[in-house]
């Protein structure tokens, strides 16, 4: 038995010292051996990092990384084509509409219109939704809030309507609003006189 327990011990200590040992003094076989003048086999030498025999060290350039078209010698899969295509005018997809109003009153200015426009559109916006696609001249915008009436419905609720945000836009050419249909003046022409009478 004890015997054994030595033999343990013994072939353990044997074995750590084997790794201490090759740990601090590597032998030839964990060494690498590096030759100045020569390169490994298939591997290729560059240009920029040719070896200096009188130094022994390595000469190295800075680099330039390639791209894929040098690098292959061929063009990319993904490139996109849109830079050989000849300029277009941009396509506008708004996703907010403004609405032309007729004024209820008649203007001071006669190059001023009324516009019905979303509530999350500030004067910015609306400058430059009419300049990029309407391609007009802007020389003042002036916006209103309409808060919404309070009116009774059906049920006999009371029931707030959405506000509205007007906006008076300048133009620097005169503008008219273009002529309804005869029945739509006529329309409007009796509303005026019955709010006139009442």
């Amino acid at each position: 038995m004890n015997s054994l327990r030595t033999s343990m011990l013994w072939s353990t200590n044997r074995v750590l010292s084997a790794t201490t040992n090759a740990a601090l003094n590597p032998t030839r076989k964990h060494r690498k051996r590096v030759r100045v003048g020569t390169a490994s086999a298939g591997a290729k030498v560059d240009a920029d990092t040719t070896p200096n025999l009188e130094t022994g060290t390595k000469k190295i350039a800075d680099k330039v990384p390639l791209t894929v078209e040098e690098k292959y010698h061929k063009k990319h899969k993904y490139v996109c084509g849109s830079q050989e295509m000849t300029p277009h005018s941009p396509i506008h997809l708004p996703s907010d509409v403004l609405v032309l109003l007729p004024p209820s009153k008649p203007l001071h200015t006669q190059n001023t219109a009324l516009f019905k426009v979303p509530m999350k559109m500030n004067k910015v916006q609306i400058r430059n939704y009419l300049e990029q696609l309407y391609r007009v001249r802007i020389h003042r915008i002036g916006v209103l809030i309409l808060l919404g009436k309070f009116r009774r419905n059906k049920l006999g609720f009371y029931v707030k309507r959405p506000d509205e945000k007007r906006a008076y836009v300048r133009f620097y050419e005169p503008f008219v609003f273009p002529n309804l249909p005869e029945r739509i003046q006529t329309m409007l022409e009796k509303k005026r006189q019955q709010q006139q009478q009442q």
